[in-house]
């Protein structure tokens, strides 16, 4: 189970880019978000052109954050990937 305070811990220790923390990813590109809407739990992906994609619902804090970490973790495993095969 996890709280906001150890996913802000992973993001911290691992240092996980791109993470638009408990708001809508208005305008931002290449990101990962996690932020409430009508009674959910949001969790989504922006592109290159900060279209929203992929959205996930949860009705748990806790299962929201896992979703959003290891999107995270995948979006950043790219970056990683990304900068070594051009």
């Amino acid at each position: 189970m996890v709280d906001k305070s150890a996913a802000l811990a992973v993001i911290e220790s691992e240092g996980l880019q791109g993470a638009v923390w408990f708001e809508k990813p208005i305008n931002r590109t290449d990101a990962v978000a996690i932020y409430s809407a009508e009674g959910k739990w949001v969790v989504s992906s922006t592109d290159e052109r900060a279209v929203e994609e992929g959205k996930e619902l949860f009705d748990s804090e806790s299962e929201a954050l896992e979703s959003f970490l290891e999107r995270l973790r995948a979006w950043n495993g790219y970056l990683e990937w990304s900068r070594t095969h051009p």
